[in-house]
């Protein structure tokens, strides 16, 4: 789906999964081209034809853009999108990187044993993030999103879950990652619930810094909510380092 204003454009694609649990059209923003100054931009006709793009039924348009490219935020808040989420950008370099403690804690490839339980915790771990952020958007359904995130991952070949254990084989905590070449990205990182606020993020995150680094893997980035205070302040300590941040934004149509 493409909204064009003279030689700008956002090019937005649908996202099938999404669309099948929102029981309506989600797309996602692909490329864009903003040579327009922010001054300069016509609001009015961006507003004029994303309504005549999108037409007359529902539908959800979110993106993720790097928080410096303010002509781009301005136009996508004139098509009626606005901005849920601050996002942050850990990136460690592993072959820097020096593990800070010795951990007992078990890590090991989910199986179908783990999975009532992956789907319980997937449904509160992610409260802090744009879709429970999103004021149009129902809070169980956001907690589905994530149920459903999980859920798919464990049968996606590109991905891997990753469960943490104690001495007792008990659950502390899983992974969702996918790697790339050399480099792995931390899609969802949660603590079970039973066992957040015990001191456990860094010997859960530790462990898996060791395994990426034995398995030849170079860096290790990931995504957070600026507001997400549980684990912010983990990434530091570990060695990672914070690049440019970006802006979640989604717009709900016909526009409320």
């Amino acid at each position: 789906m493409e909204i064009r204003v003279g030689s700008d454009f956002l090019l937005f694609s649908k996202v099938p999964w999404d669309t099948k649990l929102f029981g309506l059209d989600v797309f996602s923003l692909e490329s864009w081209t903003i040579s327009t100054q922010v001054s300069a931009i016509d609001s009015k006709a961006w507003r004029t034809n994303v309504l005549s793009t999108v037409g007359g039924q529902p539908a959800i348009l979110v993106g993720r853009v790097p928080a410096k490219e303010d002509a781009l935020r301005v136009t996508l808040g004139a098509i009626g999108m606005s901005i849920v989420e601050w996002t942050l950008h850990p990136e460690l370099d592993l072959d820097t990187y020096q593990p800070n403690m010795s951990t007992n804690l078990k890590m090991r490839i989910a199986s179908e044993g783990d999975i009532t339980w992956l789907l319980s915790e997937a449904q509160d771990a992610f409260e802090v993030s744009r879709f429970f952020r999103d004021p149009f958007v129902p809070k169980d359904l956001a907690a589905k999103r994530f149920k459903v995130w999980v859920e798919t991952s464990l049968n996606e070949p590109s991905k891997d879950v990753f469960v943490f254990e104690n001495i007792d084989h008990q659950p502390i905590g899983f992974f969702v990652v996918s790697v790339k070449g050399e480099s792995a990205n931390l899609e969802l990182t949660a603590i079970t619930s039973a066992r957040r606020g015990q001191g456990w993020s860094g010997p859960v995150w530790e462990a898996y810094l060791v395994h990426a680094k034995s398995s030849g893997l170079k860096r290790v980035s990931t995504n957070i909510s600026a507001e997400n205070s549980a684990v912010l302040g983990i990434y530091p300590k570990l060695g990672f380092r914070f690049g440019s941040s970006s802006v979640a934004m989604h717009g709900h149509f016909p526009l409320p």
